[in-house]
């Protein structure tokens, strides 16, 4: 196990920069996954930065998602995925309300 973590946190740390890897006790605690005493946390946690992903069937999502909304298959078609880190800023969205409860 070891080794595979060194592998893993070496692999991170070069190129592109696609992914982080956490021991779970390592966790960022703003993720809320309570640290080592949460048995849902396996031994390790790979976290995809911006703009990357961990999929097996992405490029059959990718084209079920074109498919749906009419969209022609393009390399650069852009897709939302859930699971990134909310300190992320391009995660923030913006809040727009309306409504009697709501005064500008």
């Amino acid at each position: 196990m070891i080794e595979l973590y060194s592998d893993l946190e070496a692999g991170s740390l070069q190129g592109n920069k696609l992914f982080r890897i956490f021991t779970h006790d390592r966790v960022p605690a703003q993720w809320r996954y309570g640290g080592g005493s949460n048995g849902r946390v396996g031994t390790m946690v790979l976290a995809a930065e911006e703009g990357a992903l961990f999929s097996r069937d992405f490029v059959e999502l990718a084209r079920f998602a074109d498919k749906e909304f009419g969209r022609k298959q393009k390399l650069d078609n852009v897709y939302g995925w859930n699971g990134y880190d909310n300190q992320v800023p391009r995660m923030h969205t913006p809040l727009i309300v309306r409504g009697p409860s709501f005064k500008v």
